[in-house]
């Protein structure tokens, strides 16, 4: 035990509107005279990424501050150990902690026992805070249909005719563990061939500075599923296929954010052959759970 101040949580990882409960113990080896005692939330998020060599964006945006004030008055302390209890309720729409490549969101609770004449005693604790899509709660679960043209080209000549793909989902929202059933529509009128579709779940985080905005994937979900074979020119094929949600899938929401987003989205790679240029069909998803993992 070391003379100053500690911040004890009951746990360290809550949701949004959550109260969280502690203790702040202040310990004194000798009589101390103290000016106040406060308890102080932050919740900062900071984004930062270089496109090129010279050009970098950043930003940061604190949208957590609360004061707690614990003790008001001059007080003369008798050596000893003091406990206060903490308690706060976190806002609602509070985004989840984060540590990514491009930005992170974190949370801390710093303790100030102000001395006159003295160096305040000061002790910091971090906590988590962990938000989800709560499928039962959540905006109606819509249909959704996505479509994606590509005209294949090459180094060579441009082909006539472009190459359609069309996914078709009964709703857009879904939970770890759930099986995604949906069709595909390929529409080849190209002069080419399409050689397979290659379909993955996929999830990230766009970051946003200004109008500027990078992502990062960081989750592929090792099942895929594949239409394997090939839709002649001038033809079309349709098929139904299921994929299944990781139970391990990422499902941290960012809330509120302005500076950071996450995503889900149901890719399909279509593979043409050489020398043409495959392209991407993303299809966005909301991906959630029914009651807290």
């Amino acid at each position: 035990m070391k003379e100053g101040c500690e911040i004890l949580l009951e746990k360290t990882t809550y949701s949004p509107g959550e109260v969280i409960t502690g203790t702040l113990q202040c310990t004194f080896f000798s009589e101390h005279k103290v000016k106040g005692v406060r308890v102080i939330f932050f919740g900062d998020a900071n984004v930062n990424w270089s496109a090129g060599k010279y050009v970098n964006y950043e930003d940061e945006k604190q949208f957590l501050k609360s004061d707690l004030v614990v003790l008001a008055s001059e007080t003369t302390f008798q050596p000893g150990t003091y406990n206060y209890p903490i308690v706060f309720t976190l806002p609602a729409h509070l985004p989840s902690s984060l540590e990514a490549k491009y930005g992170s969101i974190k949370y801390k609770i710093e303790a100030i026992i102000s001395r006159p004449w003295a160096i305040d005693y000061e002790t910091k604790k971090t906590f988590e805070v962990f938000s989800f899509h709560k499928l039962q709660e959540s905006l109606p679960n819509n249909p959704v249909k996505v479509t994606e043209e590509e005209v294949p080209t090459s180094f060579f000549k441009k082909q006539t005719g472009p190459v359609t793909i069309a996914v078709e989902l009964p709703q857009n929202a879904y939970a770890q563990n759930e099986v995604i059933s949906f069709e595909a529509t390929i529409n080849n009128e190209s002069s080419i061939s399409v050689k397979k579709v290659r379909f993955q779940l996929i999830q990230g985080y766009q970051f946003h500075v200004g109008k500027e905005s990078t992502e990062q994937i960081t989750r592929v979900s090792k099942a895929f599923v594949v239409i394997d074979c090939t839709v002649p020119s001038g033809t079309q094929m349709s098929k139904t296929l299921e994929l299944k949600v990781p139970g391990d899938m990422p499902i941290a929401l960012m809330g509120d954010c302005e500076l950071i987003t996450a995503f889900w989205k149901l890719r399909g790679k279509v593979r043409l052959p050489f020398p043409h240029s495959n392209f991407v069909i993303d299809v966005p998803l909301v991906i959630g759970a029914y009651s807290l993992p």
